[in-house]
């Protein structure tokens, strides 16, 4: 099934204005003062405008429309995505016949809004929903007061499970103690190089599809984001990934620290500040998420670690497609035995460097 793009550009007259009081949600959420709302027949999303005249972007998915990621502030995000009833009985809306769309929550979270659709596992009980009515090119929005109930048909978002975050925790933790010296020597190498920052900070995708910024030791030129387009046809992967075996933006130390790894380990303060994991699929940049399929998006049940079954089992040497088979492996069973086997595999893959470019 096809999609359509929804970004702030889209055609005014596609969009129809309707006003929303201010509201919280479960925790230091935005206020929001209006609600645009944007729909196709294949396609339903909803563009806020937050009192700051931040434009924001949230997406809803439906059995019977097809949803990508959307465009959030110039980043590619993506929203949380639940299965929605659907309500055959038509009502009227500005002079037509429409059906509605019923059981959505409407919160935001920081400057990322979240318009999710609740499934029929689900019991509706006080708090924020909008009951919508879906027309062609139109979407009107009411708002009620309801709370919604999990039910014991349906899952609860993926989670992190205690013990593994503890691990996680308690690995990183003393792995950054530990290796302090080594992280500064580093830092001062990457600095002398060029003069340029130490640490790379780049937005990436986690958890549920919650962006984040991802650290590393900065291993190319300062501008290597901006010359990436120019290096289009030189690009040597598959699928929506960007690798080039002899990558001229790649420094004589960021070459180094490539080979060892090492780049990765400014990644355990992710791993402490909960965005990351020790083992987990390779966290994945939002242009590349916006490509996947229902099938890829697995990858994201779960939080992306600094190593993970993909990069011990061949790295940079495996096509998309094996790589998001051994991810999705690692999704249906992780376990902390499992990542303890995976940690150990590292090892031996930083050794060997194979697959490291």
């Amino acid at each position: 099934m096809s999609t359509i793009d929804v970004r702030p550009q889209a055609p005014a007259a596609a969009l129809v204005p309707t006003t929303a009081p201010n509201f919280r949600a479960r925790s230091a959420l935005a206020a929001v003062e209006a609600l645009l709302l944007f729909a196709s027949p294949f396609l339903v999303s909803a563009m806020l405008a937050a009192h700051n005249g931040t434009a924001i972007l949230a997406a809803i998915q439906h059995p019977q429309l097809a949803i990508d990621a959307l465009l959030l502030t110039g980043v590619w995000v993506m929203s949380l995505l639940v299965a929605g009833a659907y309500d055959p009985r038509p009502r009227p809306a500005l002079g037509s016949e429409l059906r509605t769309v019923t059981g959505a929550s409407l919160a935001t979270v920081g400057t990322v809004a979240t318009l999710a659709l609740i499934g029929d596992g689900y019991d509706i009980r006080g708090a924020i929903f909008a009951s919508l009515a879906l027309g062609y090119g139109l979407l009107c929005a009411e708002r009620t007061a309801i709370s919604i109930v999990r039910s014991r048909k349906q899952s609860a978002p993926t989670l992190i499970p205690p013990g593994k975050r503890c691990f996680d925790v308690s690995i990183a933790g003393a792995a950054l103690i530990t290796l302090a010296p080594l992280l500064g020597l580093i830092a001062l190498a990457v600095r002398l190089q060029d003069g340029g920052p130490a640490v790379f900070r780049q937005v990436r995708v986690g958890q549920n599809g919650k962006p984040f910024t991802m650290l590393k030791f900065r291993s190319m030129v300062t501008n290597a984001e901006a010359q990436q387009a120019s290096l289009a046809a030189a690009n040597e992967a598959e699928g929506p990934l960007f690798k080039i075996k002899r990558d001229p933006r790649v420094t004589r130390v960021g070459h180094f620290l490539r080979k060892t790894s090492l780049d990765e380990l400014p990644q355990l303060v992710n791993v402490l500040n909960g965005t990351m994991s020790l083992v987990g699929p390779r966290p994945a940049l939002p242009s590349e998420v916006a490509t996947y399929t229902d099938l890829e998006r697995k990858r994201l049940t779960v939080p992306p670690g600094i190593t993970g079954l993909w990069q011990v089992t061949g790295r940079s040497d495996l096509g998309w497609q094996e790589g998001v088979q051994l991810d999705l492996e690692y999704v249906s069973h992780r376990s902390i035995s499992f990542d303890l086997r995976i940690l150990g595999r590292t090892l031996g893959a930083v050794l060997r460097s194979s697959g490291a470019y």
